[in-house]
């Protein structure tokens, strides 16, 4: 095993020439650094040539949390702020700021195809409808697109007065 420090303060595990201030350097798989907070939470921070998680590629960075509950949540955000810009959590992905899917000039939320067509798609469990809900801040649930699969029924509805305004049958 090989630790060097340098004279100009950098430190190398793993390599005889850190090129900076802490370089960690291994040919194997697997996790490279773990940070811990004594009494709460663990997290690895892995690169490998196989990845341990699902659909990730050769040479991604993975940081794996190794304790439960809300101690695995991960969250980004600005200096001097307290309102995280992304924030993983064990129940949802939440967004503060606009979210691009495919595109570098997103609104609210902006869904842009590389190439061809683009979709949208809400799809719910076996059973269920599927419904795309319209608002504001006055009325967040003012109006929905609903989709029916057991009565084959797209149902439109403004206003949230009446019901449905429109169906349109398969």
């Amino acid at each position: 095993s090989v630790l060097a420090c340098k004279g100009d303060g950098k430190v190398g595990i793993g390599t005889f020439v850190p090129a900076k201030l802490l370089h960690l350097s291994e040919t194997g798989d697997g996790t490279k650094l773990r940070i811990t907070r004594g009494g709460l939470c663990e997290w690895d921070f892995s690169i490998g040539n196989t990845s341990t998680l699902t659909g990730v590629g050769a040479g991604a960075l993975e940081l794996i949390p190794l304790n439960a509950g809300t101690t695995n949540e991960f969250a980004i955000g600005l200096a001097g702020t307290t309102t995280p810009l992304f924030h993983l959590k064990n129940d949802q992905n939440y967004f503060a700021k606009k979210v691009g899917i495919g595109c570098t000039a997103a609104t609210e939320l902006h869904v842009k195809a590389s190439s061809g067509e683009a979709e949208f798609r809400l799809e719910a469990v076996a059973g269920s409808e599927a419904i795309l809900r319209l608002g504001d801040a006055t009325d967040n649930d003012a109006g929905y697109i609903l989709y029916d699969r057991a009565g084959g029924l797209l149902n439109f509805s403004a206003l949230n007065t009446a019901g449905v305004h429109m169906t349109l049958a398969s």
